[in-house]
Order: structure tokens, then C-alpha cells, then sequence
């Protein structure tokens, strides 16, 4: 079976999803402070992230997409929805669903794209080794 985590999942969590949110009186099954690292989460126990209007909130954007790199299986998908800057209609956007083999990042900054991308290499390179 499929392990799903919806982050900052509110009223509304992911059907069949454990649910991780800093509000108590979400329908979260684990309360815990997005901005504080690590999650209560092993290393790859998750073969999907579901993050819907969250990561606009977070006070460090890359520790929180290295975080959710960290706790989602190799192979596994990150999905991150948020408002897109640009539009003052507030329509959504999907910005990344990448198979996490290759990197998922939400960061348009190059270096967080290559750290990111470095840190998974080096962790598969000393699993191997």
C-alpha cells in the first residue's frame, strides 16, 4: 500500500494520508512545528508528499524542501501546490511534481537546486558503498 503524507494538511487532509500540521485542531495526525526540523519521520518512509498551500508559510523554503526530500522514498513523488506570485487572480499552479530519483525542489535559486541535487547523489553513493 501506497504511504502518503499530507503536510499542512488543515480541516482538509488527503484521503487515506497521515496528516502532519502545527494547528491542534486540524484533522492532523501529527501535530508539529513545519518550521522545525527534523519531522518525526524516518529517512524514506514516504512514497508521496502532498504539500497544498503550505510552503508560502514556512520561514526556511529550503530546509523545508530538503526535509521533504529526506522523509520521501527514493523513487517517490513530491507534489507542492501554491499561489503563483504572478497572478493577482490567485489561480493555482501545480510547481513540481518530479520523481524524486532526479531532485524535487520548489526553490527557483540554482544553488539550492545543485545542493539538492549534490546531497541526493552523495546519499545514494554511500548507501551503495
Amino acid at each position: 500500500m501506497k504511504s502518503v503524507l499530507d503536510v499542512g494538511c488543515g480541516q482538509n487532509k488527503y484521503p487515506g494520508a497521515v496528516g502532519i500540521d502545527a494547528n491542534p485542531l486540524s484533522h492532523a495526525d501529527v501535530i508539529h512545528d513545519l518550521g522545525t526540523f527534523p519531522y518525526p519521520f524516518s529517512d524514506d518512509q514516504f512514497d508521496e508528499i502532498i504539500c497544498r498551500h503550505v510552503i508560502e508559510h514556512v520561514p526556511d523554503v529550503l530546509g523545508f524542501v530538503t526535509e521533504l526530500h529526506r522523509i520521501t522514498k527514493h523513487g517517490g513523488r513530491l507534489r507542492i501546490v501554491t499561489p503563483h506570485y504572478s497572478n493577482p487572480t490567485g489561480r493555482q499552479i501545480q510547481l513540481i511534481e518530479i520523481i524524486s530519483t532526479v531532485i524535487h525542489s520548489l526553490v527557483s535559486s540554482h544553488r539550492a537546486l545543485h545542493f539538492l541535487s549534490t546531497r541526493r547523489r552523495n546519499s545514494n553513493r554511500s548507501r551503495h558503498t
